[in-house]
């Protein structure tokens, strides 16, 4: 086992050593002849709140700042759907013949199995059903 994967197995006991040893270094700069233990307690503490209250602040603006990106995606992406809606509602046969295009892909791929027949007659219905409804409504 190398190093690498000594450290990713064990992260959180590696985390809390850096901690620890953050810990002892803010209690070396704090120690001084004169003070007492509590003092050293108390100036410990005062940094490590400082420390900790950087960290927790650049977490939040780090996380307000990701929520906002994925709300603005969101709400791209529900316009999108609109779009879609639309296009659906008034080109019943664009949509057909985009069903028609996603079943030969799949077909070719391998990822649905279809012969030739059944395409053909799944070509068919979709495009007649679009055709129908188009002509239905006005737009073909």
């Amino acid at each position: 086992m190398n190093v690498l994967e000594l450290l990713a197995s064990n992260w959180l006991t590696v985390l809390g050593g850096l901690a620890a040893l953050v810990l002892v270094g803010f209690a070396w700069a704090e120690y001084e002849d004169e003070k007492t233990a509590s003092e050293v307690g108390a100036g410990v503490g005062a940094r490590s709140k400082r420390a900790i209250g950087g960290g927790v602040g650049f977490l939040s603006a780090l996380t307000v700042g990701v929520l906002g990106g994925l709300y603005e995606a969101g709400m791209s992406l529900g316009d999108l759907g609109a779009v879609l809606g639309d296009l659906f509602v008034n080109a019943p046969e664009l949509i057909s013949g985009i069903i028609v295009g996603v079943v030969g892909t799949a077909g070719l791929s391998g990822v649905v199995p279809l012969s030739t027949i059944q395409f053909v007659g799944i070509a068919i219905v979709a495009l007649g059903i679009g055709g129908i409804v188009g002509l239905r409504r006005g737009t073909f």
